[in-house]
């Protein structure tokens, strides 16, 4: 059985660095943020989780946007 990856959309389908990428933002992000709000002092404590996700979020927004921009021409011209 072949993979679906390996048809002839494949390349519209895999999206395996972008995934890898969005994943290994969050941890780094939220690394960031706790650092951050360790200094800031307890009545910050918790908002370095939700400033992290609102944070990556916006970036897998815009990756999604950008892809979507080029979804056509991929569609179309690299057939």
């Amino acid at each position: 059985m072949r993979c679906p990856i390996d048809s002839a959309w494949g390349h519209l389908l895999d999206q395996r660095r972008t995934v890898t990428w969005l994943t290994s933002t969050l941890p780094m992000v939220n690394i960031i943020f706790t650092a951050i709000t360790l200094h800031l002092g307890a009545t910050w404590f918790g908002y370095s989780f939700a400033m992290a996700m609102l944070s990556t979020g916006m970036a897998g927004l815009w990756v999604l946007n950008r892809k979507l921009e080029q979804l056509e021409y991929q569609t179309v011209m690299l057939q």
